[in-house]
Order: structure tokens, then C-alpha cells, then sequence
């Protein structure tokens, strides 16, 4: 195994020997250890993969200064020693081509070929891909050479890495002409080709987009070390920098935590340019618009672990929160990343993440409030957006008086927040009615609203039930109005016609109390019973109509014991007149009174004779109040009013009634 490490690290590595006798050597080393076309084959791909780790360039294998026909020339020199090797060495050499290809050791490859006088076909396709990269030969030329085992891609087929990685064909071409989008289609099918190789040629594809869109050769671009170019990728300012990055991080072998520290530090920086904040010459270049909205999450997606990424954030937020100055730009460049980091916890669903952002967040709101940074804390609360979380922020606003701020935002489509704020405003601030219809007003939220003071009054309404009815009423009574005006306003911003009226109802009703508060009559918080009784003792038809109302009680037969009480019983016909007024009367209120009067006069022994002649008296008068001439006729003849009866078919309409014997 030793002797074998030394053929990899010594023979191949070394400049190429035109010593024949050197070459026969290294055959016979070849053919004399078997292990090649084992384990040793691994390890050793590997060190040579090792060594070349700290070449510059993260893609300088990728380039080579031979023409097609001096690579031909040079294997033909040394034909005579692969003719040597018997089918299996072949294939054992093959197999060691292929290793080298897939760790990116292109030009190890080409040193091994040329000294056995073999290549692969792996190997000519890189060197083609290559070649077309650099200029070296025409796309149609390539395009001739390949193999008619696949089709051929033209300038009408779609490439599936362009689609993945930078733009339309159609883009590309008017970006960047005809021939070169031949180039990167001819590209792209010759890394298709490739086995072993793909790796290899899937990079010279992506460098060559890269040098394309940058407008630089093909040449400066693979002796660029990856984070140089990664980073003139992102700072182009073309309009697809992001996934053209996304497909060279991808080939360019960066770990992910460089991947980390660089977009990291370049979105950091971006944040700081934004504030004003100095960078050292040296730092990470600034990515534009980079830690704002798409943008941001578009960077954060070259890292295939954004918790690296969240972390880095918070550990530069730290960093910035344990400096010597504290200033306003300090403290928003701490909120921002803080804001980052959240971003990126979230996406990777990591909740003990999240959790350490918003305790960081809790603990330096003390620190913004000091300085009177309540821009950034509003930026603080709206940027992490788990408004119920963050209650803690609420709280501060309203302390401070500053909840404004949070309203000056453009924040009218966020309905979470809309529905918290006004949580958090029914819960702690009830009485703060301004603040309320503020936020309502703001956020366009008439019905929340109104169904907020709805419940709000009938709440302070309830509390009223055992208080006594004296002037101390009369205080909490003007709250209760003007909550329930107040919702039957947004109601009716929001046409809901028929919650506005009842809760107008409502308002009335308290409004009704204030009034009869000298009067020691309870209207508010009764029973169902007592609404009855309320109807059937109070004179006063339109107020009797507004606690119905109120109540709910509707339906022309409830009136039949108070008109019944009202009008028979203490001949208030003025009592009868509003009621006929305000609502639809017809003949069954009518034959109920009557029906409750002839029960009256026959059950009720109690009762004087005054008092009959007074109640008969007054249902006299009562029937002639009904409008209808055929009613009136019927029930005073059950009643034995004779005198009623014969005027009614005397007058007009007599005759028409005898016509339809309605009184024979």
C-alpha cells in the first residue's frame, strides 16, 4: 500500500516524464499492483483531491492551454504504452481516470492519460466543454464531434439548467445573442453526456454563464477563488444574480457554513449600509436590497441549513448589543437582525430558535425604550410578526402613549395584528373608547367593533341589575348609551341594518331609565314577566313600545292585556290611538279584548257596579275605535250593544252588510 500511495503522490503529481524508460516503469508499477483496481484507488484520489484543495482558483483544473489536435498529438506519443496494457489494466486505468474526474482533478487526469498514451471518454468531454468555454473551438464543431447516441440540443430546445438556474432561453438570448445561448445549450448537453465527469462539466456550464453575465472571460472567472465570485454574482445586479448563485454554490464545492459567514456578513452589511453605519475596507461586500422582503429570503436560500445562518445573525446582534455606543442606528441594526434570524428560524421550523429570539427581544426593549426608540420597537413588533407573543410590546405603546405609531404603519392588510390589537385593547384598555374607535378606524374594522361596544354594554348594563334606582344611576347609564350608539354607528357602517336597530333599542332603553330615574321605575335588566307587567302599568304607549322593543317582545296579541288594562279598564284612549298609530291593528286584537272583557264581567264577582258601568262604558267607546265595519258589528252584537249595532247598519256601509247577512 505504501508503494502504491507513492505512485499517486509522486508519479502522477509530477510533471510529465518523456523518459520512456520512466514510463516503463510506471507501467509495470501499474500492472504489478492489482490493488489499484481496489481500495487504493479511493484513498488515493483522495490525497491528490487533498492537495489540490489549496490551489487557487476554485476552479483553475478547469482550463487547459492544448488545442484538440496538440491533446491528440501528445496521447499518440505515448500510444505505444496503453497498446501494452491488457483489457482489464485498461479498465483499471479507466476506473482511476473517472475517480480523478469525479474529485474535479482535471488536470491530474490529463497527466495520466498522456503518460499511458489513453483517455476516456469522459476526459475528451470535459476537455471539449472546456475548450468551448474558453473560446478555444466553435459550438457547431462540438456539436459534430458528439456521439448521435442522444439528441442533439438547438437553439428551440429548453435547457433544464437554465430553467434551474439563471433564465427563459428566450431571456438568455436577448440578453446575451444567438451564439451564446448555442454555447451554454451545447454546454449543458455535453455535461448531460459526462458520467463521471458531469461534476467537472457542470462547472465549466456555470462558469461560463457567470463570465457571460458579468461580461468577463471564461479564464479570470475559474482562477477567482468561490467567495470573490459568489460574491460579483450576488452584487451584479442582474435580474436572476440569485439563482445563477444558487446553481455556483451548488459546483463550487463551498461548505455550507462559508456559504453561511458570507451571506451572512454580506446581508449584515447591507443592513448597516442602509443606516449609515461605516464599513471597514475589508468587510463583505454589501448585497443591494439584500435584507429587504424576496430578496433577503431569495439570499437566505443558498444556505442549505438557515439555522446557521440564524445563529450567525444573532451572534453579530449580540456582538452590536455589547459594543461601547449605543445609538439609534446601533439599535435598529440589532432589531433587523433579530427580524433575520426570525425569518430564518421560522423557515426552518426550529422553535427553540424562535424562542431565543423573542426572550432577546424582551430583554432589549428595556434598553430601546430608554433611548426612546419606539420607531424601532413598533419596527421590532411588526417585522417578527407573532403579534400574541410580543404582547409585552402592546403593553409598552400604550404605556408610553405611542400606540399611534403602530397605526401610522402600513400595516392595513395585516389581520392577525388587527385582531390582537383590538384583543389587547378590549382586555386592557375597556374604558378607552377613543383609542378603540381610533383603531377601528384605522384598520376599517366597523363590525369587530361594533360587536366589541355591543358586548361591552350589555355587560355594564348587567352590572346595573341590582343597583338602586336613584341618581347614582344615572352616570354609568350615559356609558351604556353611548356604547350602544356607538355600535349601531359601525353597524350601520357596515349596512348591518338589523344589529344597528337593535342596538339602538338598547340606547333608547337606557336613555328611557335616565328619565324615569326620578320616577323610581326600574326599566332596565327585567324579566320577562316584568316586561308584561311594564306594558300593562304604564300609560305611556311609546315608551311602553320602546322596552318591547328592547326586549324582543313583538307580536300584535302581547298588546291585548295592556290595551285591554289601559283602555277598558281606565278609558285611556289616548293609550289607543298611539297604538294604532304606530303598528297594523287587526280584528283578532279586537275579539281578544273582547273575549278578556266578557270574561271579566263574568268571572270577576269582585267587581262594583260602577266599576261595570265604567268598563262597559269604555268598551263601547273602544269598538267604535275599530276600523272595520263588519268587526265592530259582530262583537257589539255578542255584546248585546243594540244602539252600536243599528247605527252601524244604518249608515253606508248597513247595506252591504244586511246584503251579506253578516247580522241576521
Amino acid at each position: 500500500m505504501a508503494r502504491r500511495a507513492g505512485f499517486l503522490h509522486q508519479d502522477v503529481l509530477s510533471p510529465l516524464d518523456s523518459d520512456s524508460a520512466a514510463q516503463t516503469q510506471l507501467l509495470d508499477s501499474l500492472l504489478a499492483n492489482t490493488t489499484l483496481r481496489e481500495g487504493a484507488l479511493s484513498s488515493g484520489s483522495s490525497t491528490i483531491a487533498h492537495q489540490l484543495a489549496g490551489r487557487e482558483g476554485w476552479a483553475i483544473e478547469l482550463f487547459t492551454t492544448l488545442t484538440v489536435d496538440q491533446w491528440k498529438e501528445r496521447l499518440q506519443l505515448n500510444q505505444h504504452v496503453s497498446q501494452t496494457l491488457s483489457a482489464e489494466d485498461q479498465t483499471a486505468l479507466d476506473s482511476l481516470l473517472n475517480r480523478l474526474l469525479s474529485g474535479g482533478n482535471l488536470s491530474q487526469s490529463c497527466k495520466l492519460a498522456l503518460m499511458f498514451g489513453h483517455s476516456s471518454s469522459d476526459l475528451d468531454l470535459v476537455l471539449m466543454a472546456v475548450r468551448l468555454a474558453q473560446g478555444r473551438c466553435r459550438a457547431k464543431d462540438v456539436v459534430a464531434s458528439l456521439p448521435t447516441k442522444t439528441v442533439v440540443p438547438t437553439l428551440s430546445h429548453s435547457s433544464a439548467s437554465l430553467r434551474r438556474g439563471t433564465m427563459t432561453d428566450q431571456a438568455w438570448r436577448d440578453s446575451h445573442g444567438d451564439d451564446s445561448l448555442e454555447m451554454v445549450l451545447t454546454l449543458e448537453d455535453v455535461s448531460h453526456r459526462c458520467s463521471a465527469g458531469q461534476r467537472c462539466a457542470q462547472k465549466v456550464a456555470v462558469a461560463y454563464r457567470i463570465s457571460k453575465v458579468l461580461a468577463l472571460d471564461y479564464e479570470s472567472i475559474v482562477r477567482e477563488c468561490a467567495s470573490s465570485v459568489l460574491g460579483q454574482v450576488l452584487t451584479s445586479g442582474q435580474l436572476h444574480s440569485v439563482s445563477l448563485a444558487k446553481s455556483f454554490v451548488d459546483v463550487s464545492g463551498l461548505s455550507n457554513e462559508e456559504v453561511v459567514q458570507f451571506i451572512g456578513d454580506g446581508v449584515a452589511n447591507s443592513i448597516r449600509t442602509s443606516f449609515g453605519i461605516a464599513l471597514p475596507p475589508s468587510a463583505t461586500p454589501a448585497f443591494p436590497g439584500g435584507h429587504r422582503g424576496s430578496e433577503f429570503s431569495s439570499l437566505a436560500s443558498l444556505c442549505s441549513d438557515q439555522v446557521l445562518l440564524a445563529e450567525h445573525f444573532m451572534s453579530v446582534s449580540a456582538a452590536t448589543a455589547n459594543g461601547a455606543n449605543i445609538s439609534q442606528a446601533s439599535l435598529a441594526l440589532e432589531v433587523e437582525l433579530l427580524i433575520k434570524a426570525h425569518t430564518c428560524y421560522t423557515t426552518a421550523c426550529n422553535m427553540e430558535g424562535i424562542g431565543q429570539v423573542l426572550r432577546t427581544a424582551r430583554q432589549r426593549l428595556s434598553v430601546m425604550v430608554k433611548a426612546s426608540q419606539f420607531q424601532t420597537i413598533v419596527r421590532l413588533l411588526t417585522g417578527i410578526a407573532r403579534y400574541r407573543e410580543l404582547i409585552f410590546i402592546f403593553e409598552t405603546l400604550v404605556e408610553h402613549e405611542r400606540l399611534d405609531l403602530l397605526l401610522r404603519r402600513d400595516i392595513t392588510k395585516d389581520d392577525d395584528l388587527k385582531v390582537v390589537l383590538l384583543d389587547f385593547l378590549r382586555k386592557h384598555c375597556p374604558d378607552d373608547v377613543d383609542t378603540l374607535r381610533k383603531v377601528a378606524s384605522h384598520f376599517s374594522m366597523w363590525r369587530e367593533m361594533a360587536v366589541m361596544q355591543e358586548k361591552q354594554g350589555e355587560r355594564r348594563m348587567n352590572s346595573l341589575k341590582t343597583a338602586a334606582v336613584d341618581k347614582a344611576l344615572m352616570a354609568p347609564l350615559e356609558g351604556v348609551i353611548r356604547l350602544f350608539v356607538g355600535s349601531a354607528e359601525n353597524y350601520m357602517k357596515e349596512n348591518c341594518l338589523r344589529h344597528a336597530q337593535v342596538c339602538m333599542s338598547k340606547a333608547r332603553l337606557a336613555a328611557m331609565q335616565r328619565r324615569l330615574v326620578p320616577q323610581g321605575v326600574r326599566v332596565i335588566n327585567l324579566q320577562r314577566r316584568e316586561v308584561h307587567q311594564f306594558m300593562c302599568d304604564h300609560g305611556n304607549f311609546h315608551e311602553a313600545l320602546q322596552v318591547a322593543e328592547a326586549y324582543r317582545t313583538r307580536g300584535l296579541l302581547e298588546w291585548v292585556k295592556p290595551v285591554y288594562v289601559q283602555v277598558v279598564q281606565r278609558g285611556h284612549f289616548r293609550y289607543l290611538q298611539d297604538l294604532t298609530s304606530s303598528m297594523q291593528v287587526s280584528a283578532p286584537l279586537f275579539r281578544e279584548v273582547v273575549s278578556r272583557f266578557q270574561r271579566e264581567m263574568q268571572d270577576n264577582k269582585d267587581l262594583s257596579s260602577s266599576q261595570r258601568q265604567q268598563y262597559t262604558a269604555n268598551m263601547r267607546e273602544f269598538l267604535e275605535h275599530v276600523n272595520e265595519p263588519r268587526v265592530t258589528c259582530q262583537l257589539a252584537r255578542e255584546l248585546g250593544f243594540t244602539d252600536l249595532t243599528t247605527s252601524i247598519l244604518d249608515s253606508p256601509a248597513g247595506q252591504f252588510l244586511r246584503d251579506n247577512m253578516f247580522v241576521m
